[in-house]
């Protein structure tokens, strides 16, 4: 038998009859074939494209193609080609009969191996070289002309040359340049002969200058001629795509479109492409247009040819080369049988087959190990081609003639030591091999390593290992054993198997125990966790939801040792799962439940034992915390992975244990409302349950088809829609038309949640049923309450009967009693709430606030005759406005006018009275309006012209008593003059009065330095005493004058420092001290007077 040849080479291997002794035939790679040869010889389908992976036998087919069409039809090769047809697939045998027996034109084949450079020229010049080669030859289009001219260059520049050429000529040049414009064949071949004795033996090569398909169909016309065509077979065409510059590629492609389209259309040639992948992936980053690139594509017959492991089972016994022949026991075949068939080895391949090709043809290589090869082949190796040389060369391979079996694998396939320390997926091997493992266990990593390789779906366990390694159960426990201990295998509960880690060099157990014995696990953190474990957390009333267009559902949680009567945390209900430790505690449970109504829903109590895992949920806690403490992770890099197996492997066991809470078990008790349930058989009849339990609970819920606001919690652009709409409902002057447009959130709300629901906030008998009876317990609610927390009112819609969605609670409170909203004052802490808003509201609701009040009161028609004449004459409407914003816009009137006219008591009791009532109403709004009641409309006016005009007036006064105090008067103009010289101030201030300017602002400005609209009293009381001061100072014969000329410029009064006043002169000492040692006395004197003068 002849030894597997690893590769094919097209330009060398075309044509030998080695080529079917190597060659397996399959239906897949007999189907192209036949395809191509029909297509070149019988259609206009002659430009193919084979695509496959490497290693695929591509080249084979493409050499066995141009093999069968060169071959005379009557050659052994072609005969015994289609005797082994019939074998294979009988049914083609007429086919390849009809294509190769029946052709009469002579093939030549033309091979091109991924060679670089421009297309139209390689085309050309291997076509014509190897034509060459086989006795043909092609006079190129322009070849005649082209040799006229080296004739014609030699005549003018190198004589020497042309006479030794006129030497050759057996007749005239210039009958022999006639018959080359001929292009008479004779005299082309005469000139190359010539030309290569006058050239020291060099090829005469025309340039092409003609068109690349005027080219190629003057070949074709001359190989017609001779009744002859050729196949243009280029291998490794992906190669020569590859090396196709980007500015090159458009021209590149037209001339390959260009060339398959005169193919096809021709009748003497054939072309032959073979890729790795489709002309797609070649050309995917470049710019190629790929409308352009689909015409290209068009123009080609694309065949896939893939790695067919079953035919490759069912030959490796003919190409398995080995030196000894064995003989094989009946107890092992049937052993073997049993293997193959447990761990679903070959279900290509019949019994017979298994038997015959596998476990007696490929003996001594172990069966799993045969069926591993084609899949690793395929990620490591190229396909076939490992394939069959591994076969091929097995007795070197193995020349002990042992069992070979899957980790003697690895060192076919990573013989080079350099490779296992460069590649990823042999990291574990690395570290085996640094610990010294026994040689059981290093072959455990070398077969798990291929396994994985191959994304390998087989359960390793024990059992396996021992089929796979031919070593006893005992001998793979004990490696398992060592391997566990170097943390270098797990095993995966979750899939049952074991698998390859790397683990860390922490001691997880004893890290786990000191954390345990350290922290304090409650039994809130247990519940948590079991909880999380739970397959269901919801279960959901399906019913309900579709009638009424909402979602509720009840939130499953577990607890430990529950004693008491529990608080519901979910909006509708929860289901409990109840675990005990111990009988007595369950049992005190149930009798304790059934004697009283619960608030929770519903309640499972199960039988599983939670003592037995209890510390299985106390390690799953510790090694969760372990998980989160960095500098514990920052101690080893391979830590955290290692926890994260232990805390996935803790929580499977746990779940293992939970999920049977969920299961419908008839052990289990249920109860409800103090009375136990008939045990639910199944999921839907939970549901069923639920969504009736949910029409007796929440039975006057609306409808509101609104899905965005039929949660718990909303998204801000919702939220901003309902708080937009709720501000519009609260205005006074809304009157129920929204002048939303669009179709914003603002607008859909508006849509679904009031204008469905038949809101009319001027006719609420319009509304639904079900909102007729919301408003109906708002109501009763505030007549039964007229002083109450608001927090209460949402709790009516949030509570039995209603349940609706926190997000629309406020919405419908403050909707549905929009018409009894002005009736009703809002307290803070007791202090009153002028303008409480949407934005307040959802606060108060979403935050749970209970300092907010409401109060709500009746006006009689003496307080609507007080409100109806203050808005008409503070604010010019004739509104009736509600006491609280009546009074708050009042506030604000108040708080626009000067500060002196709010604190001043310099006015009339009235309007003192007045002002004392509107700020009552920031504590009480009502006490505020029965003191107003006093007023009438009168002196309310009068006591608005007099806030209004207080600044003039008390200006007046002001001047008049400045004017008193400082004598400014024309007779008093001795005394006047008197205090100018003792008083800077005073002289500026008699300086402005005589020149009739405005002296008392001027005065204000100096002494209190506060605008009047500002004062106080005591500013008011301050100033008039400093005037006093400036007069009296001309009388004070202690006082310190400093006097320019003849006069006083200021005047200081001798006294007792401060400490401040000490620190100051200490300081201003010291700068004097020290700067004054380079200035004289006179400059240090001027330095301080002038300080003096700018105080």
């Amino acid at each position: 038998m002849s030894i597997y040849q690893p590769s094919i080479n097209i330009k060398y291997d075309l044509g030998k009859a080695e080529l079917f002794n190597m060659f397996v035939p399959n239906t897949s790679q007999l189907s192209i074939i036949a395809s191509i040869l029909e297509g070149i010889l019988k259609s206009e389908e002659k430009s193919h494209t084979i695509v496959g992976p490497y290693g695929a036998g591509k080249s084979l087919v493409g050499a066995l193609t141009g093999t069968l069409l060169t071959a005379n039809k009557r050659s052994k090769v072609t005969k015994q080609f289609i005797e082994d047809v019939k074998l294979v697939t009988p049914s083609m045998q007429s086919i390849y009969e009809d294509l190769l027996l029946t052709t009469k034109q002579r093939w030549l084949p033309i091979a091109i191996t991924g060679r670089s450079g421009d297309f139209e020229d390689l085309i050309i010049t291997s076509i014509t070289e190897q034509l060459h080669e086989q006795g043909i030859e092609i006079a190129m289009q322009t070849e005649a002309k082209q040799m006229q001219a080296v004739i014609t260059r030699w005549r003018d520049e190198y004589p020497s040359t042309y006479q030794q050429f006129t030497a050759l000529l057996t007749q005239e040049v210039a009958s022999f340049e006639e018959s080359l414009l001929k292009e008479d064949e004779q005299t082309m071949e005469q000139f190359k002969s010539y030309y290569s004795e006058l050239t020291a033996g060099a090829v005469f090569v025309a340039q092409h200058e003609v068109p690349f398909i005027e080219q190629i169909e003057n070949i074709s016309k001359q190989l017609q001629r001779k009744k002859a065509g050729i196949v243009i077979i280029f291998d490794e065409f992906g190669r020569f795509l590859q090396s196709v510059a980007s500015d090159n590629v458009n021209t590149t492609m037209q001339a390959i479109q260009d060339l398959a389209e005169f193919v096809n259309r021709s009748n003497n040639m054939g072309l032959i492409t073979i890729t790795h992948t489709g002309l797609q992936q070649y050309f995917a980053n470049t710019s190629f247009d790929k409308e352009e690139l689909e015409r290209v594509i068009k123009r080609f017959v694309e065949h896939r040819l893939e790695s067919d492991s079953a035919t490759f089972y069912r030959a490796a016994h003919k190409m398995l080369v080995t030196d000894k022949s064995y003989e094989i026991s009946d107890a092992y075949i049937e052993q073997e049988h049993h293997n193959i068939a447990k761990y679903n080895l070959f279900p290509e391949l019949t019994p017979e087959e298994r038997e015959g090709a596998i476990i007696k043809g490929c003996y001594p290589v172990h069966s799993l190990a045969i069926s591993m090869l084609p899949a690793l082949s395929n990620t490591l190796g190229q396909n076939d081609r490992t394939l069959y040389a591994f076969l091929a060369n097995f007795s070197k391979i193995a020349p002990t003639g042992n069992r070979y079996h899957v980790d003697e694998l690895f060192s076919y396939f990573y013989p080079d030591q350099a490779t296992l320390y460069a590649v990823e997926e042999l990291k574990y091997y690395r570290l085996a091999a640094s610990y010294k493992l026994t040689p059981t266990s290093m072959a455990i990593v070398k077969a798990i390593t291929l396994l994985n390789i191959v994304n390998s779906l087989y359960l390793v366990d024990v059992a396996f290992l021992s089929y796979a390694l031919g070593s006893t159960e005992n001998e793979v426990q004990q490696a398992i054993d060592e391997l566990e201990r170097t943390k270098l295998l797990r095993f995966n509960i979750f899939a049952e198997t074991y698998e390859l880690y790397i683990g860390s060099a922490v001691d997880i157990a004893t890290v786990c125990e000191q954390r345990k014995l350290a922290t304090p696990i409650t039994v809130q953190l247990r519940e948590k966790a079991l909880t999380q474990t739970l397959d269901t957390l919801f279960y959901l009333p399906y019913k309900y939801n579709n009638l009424k267009s909402m979602t509720r559902f009840i939130t499953n949680v577990v607890k430990i040792n529950p004693q008491e009567d529990l608080l519901s945390t979910s909006l509708d209900g929860e289901l409990v799962y109840a675990l005990f430790t111990d009988e007595q505690r369950k049992n005190n449970f149930i009798t304790k439940i059934e004697s009283q109504p619960s608030k929770i829903l519903l309640y499972c109590i199960s039988q599983i034992n939670t003592a037995k895992f209890i510390d299985l949920v106390d390690d799953y806690i510790i090694l969760e915390m372990l998980a989160e403490d960095k500098e514990l992770l920052a101690s080893d890099a391979n830590l955290k992975v290692e926890l994260a197996i232990e805390i996935q492997s803790k929580r499977y066991e746990i779940k293992r244990e939970i999920d049977k809470l969920q299961q419908f078990k008839a052990s289990q008790q249920w109860f409800s409302n103090g009375q136990e349930l008939p045990p639910f058989t199944s999921q839907i009849q939970l549901e069923d349950w639920l969504s009736d339990k949910m029409f007796e609970q929440f039975a006057h819920t609306p409808v509101i088809r609104n899905e965005m606001f039929n949660k718990a919690n909303i998204p801000n652009v919702q939220r901003k829609a309902a708080i937009t709409t709720l501000d519009t409902i609260l205005e006074e002057t809304f009157d129920g038309t929204f002048e939303t447009k669009g179709f914003g959130p603002d607008y859909l709300l508006q849509a679904t949640v009031l204008k469905r629901q038949g809101y009319d906030c001027t006719d609420f008998t319009k509304l639904t049923p079900e909102l007729q009876e919301v408003r109906s317990r708002l109501l009763q609610h505030i007549e039964e309450n007229p002083k109450g927390k608001i927090l209460d009112l949402f709790m009516i819609l949030l509570g039995k009967d209603f349940g609706i969605r926190p997000p629309l609670v406020p919405l419908l409170v403050g909707a549905l009693l929009k018409d009894r909203w002005g009736e009703m004052v809002f307290y803070s802490n007791g202090f009153a709430v002028y303008t409480l808003t949407a934005e307040n509201l959802y606060d108060i609701l979403e935050q749970k606030v209970t300092m907010y009040e409401y109060e709500v009161y009746e006006l009689n028609e003496q307080d609507k005759a007080t409100l109806t004449h203050l808005n008409e004459l503070f604010f010019s409407t004739n509104v009736l406005l509600q006491p609280n914003r009546l009074f708050n816009k009042l506030i604000g009137w108040l708080r626009e006018l000067p500060k002196f006219t709010q604190l001043t008591v310099q006015q009339s009791e009235l309007a003192i009275e007045f002002k004392e009532a509107i700020r009552l109403s920031e504590v009480d709004a009502l006490l505020a309006l029965q003191q107003l009641q006093a007023f009438t409309l009168n002196q309310l006016q009068e006591v608005k012209r007099e806030l209004e005009q207080f600044i003039p007036h008390i200006k007046a006064i002001i001047q008049e008593q400045a004017i008193e105090a400082l004598g400014l008067y024309e007779d008093n103009s001795e005394a006047l003059e008197a205090g100018m010289r003792n008083s800077p101030e005073f002289a500026k201030i008699v300086e402005l009065w005589r020149n009739e300017q405005d002296w008392l602002a001027y005065s204000i400005t100096q002494l209190v330095s506060i605008q009047v609209e500002d004062w106080s009293d005591v500013t008011h009381e301050t100033y008039l005493t400093t005037l006093l001061q400036i007069k009296d100072i001309t009388h004070e014969d202690d006082a310190i004058r400093i006097i320019v000329g003849d006069q006083v410029i200021n005047t200081v009064s001798e006294l007792e420092l401060s400490t401040k006043g000490k620190v100051i002169y200490n300081q201003v000492s010291r700068i004097i001290g020290a700067g004054g040692r380079t200035l004289t006395p006179d400059e240090v004197k001027y330095i301080l007077f002038k300080v003096l003068q700018e105080q």
